[in-house]
């Protein structure tokens, strides 16, 4: 499935004349007799679109220097098997090729960061790669901008203690600047604020209403199971459905599935609400990481197990009448047979074509260059550690019914460690996984070891809720990061910028707007009330909501339906009236002319 346009196939063409996107017809590398460089990418990484400028600059830099020296982008998308045959494992990739290496050889591969892309001494560097004399003569100083690193002794606003953030002080100068361009006085502002100040360890440990929802026995459960009983049949009577008394017991035997990647025709254009971005984003993020992570393997016993137990996670996190069930359930039944090899996977995917071809609005970010997936990945992390809350595990699906009771139940501590194998075997980004990896494998990050409990049986709910809330400090490190790694690329008057506290805690959320209960008085973060705002974000409510009917697709619905038939009584009357207006123009032109030799003839006589 392609979910990309046409015009973010490449990321280089039609940009700059100093590289060259691969084309097997009229732009080869491999044939070429001269010393080059060759990137190979994805345009759906986003390490990989946020190197391209620096890629970019490099090759421009070079040739200055060394116009012989060829640079070239190969879209491992597009060409999938020539990034296999040159053992690319990950992106982007660099392989740097001498004149002499002929069509067979892999030349070398070495990592160049963004700012060693930069750098002065680069070209040299990449002149003894590919074997070319040096015949330019580059300082040796160093600015004071070229010594300025990413830890240039300033605090982070992001800390490793127990909350993820540093000491409280760290973030009051932020934290006045956001009250101050809130819409409240001091003395409402301060009310609000004191809301939170409400037994906030207690509603910590408390289960919220949404959990209490799912979890089978509570008086919220039951309230659900009946608003949702009466909401299927006055939607299948809407449907022209026959009525049911059918319970929601069994994932498999569920009486409807949202599903917007297949989106009615009426439909299609409009725009979509907050679910309908949620299920789409993360529909097609995962859709396209399972697509293009094959390429790293799939065959070997470790990427096996990795992918079992992804799809097992996902079985049981995922709210249960999302559509992508259907996917995950056909992979895990065809376990086998899908991983014999990666041609057989992609085959079994195919089955679930995807008619909606890119991320929603919340998604693109036209500033970053952003094609949609690293959002909606993130989209899908948060659904999946809040799934794991709100079922405990998957508990709750077993005792509902909705499982088997054999399904195997995640505790927190092992769901994340299926988040990190999948990441490490099927991640196609070098950077973002590597970055991933390093910060979750220390166990001083976040106090990851701490706080995530390997007892599947907790009956303490903080302990689920931490999950959620470990990714959560996570997805804000690694904001942060990309923010001061983007601004310290820049320069002004020829020295490096560098973050602030401002620039880092932009990129924070919730910001004070979106959830002013998320903060406590001094400014550090109510856990209870942060949690509550990631579940009214990524976890939909579990009752059907008449305003999004039209996302139900109940079993037996008939393909055609009454629009089809609509739409066709629409063609065929614009094809009558075509037909009848041409005629009527015939006859007219025809009167047109009688009359013209009439008015001939009479001047004639």
């Amino acid at each position: 499935m392609d979910v990309s346009r046409s015009e973010d196939k490449f990321l280089y063409a039609g940009k700059t004349n100093a590289v060259t996107e691969y084309n097997p017809k009229t732009a080869p590398f491999a044939t070429v007799s001269a010393p080059r460089v060759v990137e190979f990418y994805s345009p759906m990484c986003p390490a990989c679109v946020a190197f391209s400028s620096h890629y970019m600059k490099m090759a421009e830099n070079t040739k200055k220097l060394y116009p012989d020296i060829q640079f070239f982008g190969v879209s491992c998308d597009t060409y999938e098997k020539v990034c296999h045959e040159y053992g690319v494992e990950g992106y982007p990739t660099l392989h740097f090729f001498k004149a002499e290496d002929g069509p067979t050889s892999k030349g070398i591969e070495r990592e160049f960061d963004d700012k060693e892309a930069r750098d002065k001494s680069t070209p040299r560097k990449i002149a003894a790669l590919v074997n070319v004399q040096f015949h330019e003569t580059l300082g040796n100083e160093t600015t004071k901008s070229e010594k300025v690193g990413m830890d240039d002794g300033r605090p982070s606003v992001l800390g490793k203690d127990s909350s993820g953030y540093k000491r409280k002080q760290q973030y009051l100068e932020l934290f006045e600047a956001a009250k101050a361009n809130v819409n409240l006085s001091p003395e409402e502002f301060g009310a609000e604020l004191r809301k939170t100040e409400r037994n906030q360890a207690s509603a910590y440990g408390e289960m919220t209403k949404g959990m209490k929802q799912n979890t089978p026995g509570t008086r919220e459960f039951l309230d659900r199971e009946k608003s949702f009983q009466t909401r299927i049949e006055l939607s299948k009577t809407k449907n022209n459905q026959p009525a049911t008394t059918q319970s929601t017991a069994g994932k498999k035997n569920f009486p409807y599935s949202k599903d917007v990647t297949k989106p009615k025709w009426f439909r299609a254009n409009k725009k979509m609400s907050e679910e309908e971005e949620l299920i789409l984003d993360t529909t097609l993020s995962l859709y396209v990481s399972l697509e293009s992570g094959i390429s790293m393997g799939i065959t070997d016993v470790t990427s096996k197990s990795a992918m079992k137990q992804w799809l097992n996670l996902l079985s049981v996190s995922l709210p249960p009448e999302w559509n992508i069930h259907k996917l995950i359930d056909f992979l895990k039944d065809n376990f086998e047979h899908a991983t014999e090899s990666k041609k057989s996977f992609k085959e079994m995917l195919k089955k679930y074509h995807l008619n909606r071809k890119g991320w929603s609005r919340s998604c693109q970010n036209k500033e970053l260059n952003s094609a949609g997936f690293s959002c909606g990945f993130w989209k899908l992390i948060h659904v999946i550690t809040l799934g794991i809350a709100e079922q405990r595990g998957g508990h709750n699906l077993i005792i509902s019914g909705m499982m088997h009771p054999k399904t195997l139940v995640f505790s927190p501590a092992l769901a994340a460690d299926t988040i990190r194998n999948y990441i490490d075997k099927f991640f196609t980004c070098k950077p973002c996984r590597d970055h991933f990896l390093a910060t979750y494998d220390d166990c001083k990050n976040n106090q990851r070891c701490k706080r995530l409990t390997h007892d599947e049986n907790t009956n303490d709910p903080s302990d689920w809720k931490e999950l959620a809330m470990y990714f959560w400090e996570v997805h804000n490190d690694v904001s942060v990061r990309l923010v001061g790694e983007r601004i310290q690329s820049t320069y002004t008057h020829g020295v490096r910028n560098n973050p602030t506290t401002k620039d880092e805690v932009a990129v924070i959320f919730p910001d004070i707007r979106s959830c002013i209960l998320c903060f406590e008085n001094d400014g550090t973060w109510n856990k209870a009330e942060v949690f509550g705002f990631l579940e009214r974000t990524y976890w939909p409510d579990s009752q059907i909501d008449p305003l999004t009917d039209m996302l139900l697709t109940f079993d037996g619905e008939s393909k055609s339906g009454l629009g089809m038939l609509f739409l066709a009584a629409i063609l065929t009357v614009w094809f009558v009236f075509r037909i009848i207006r041409k005629q009527s123009l015939l006859i007219h032109h025809s009167l047109v002319a009688a009359r013209q030799v009439v008015l001939r003839k009479s001047r004639t006589l």
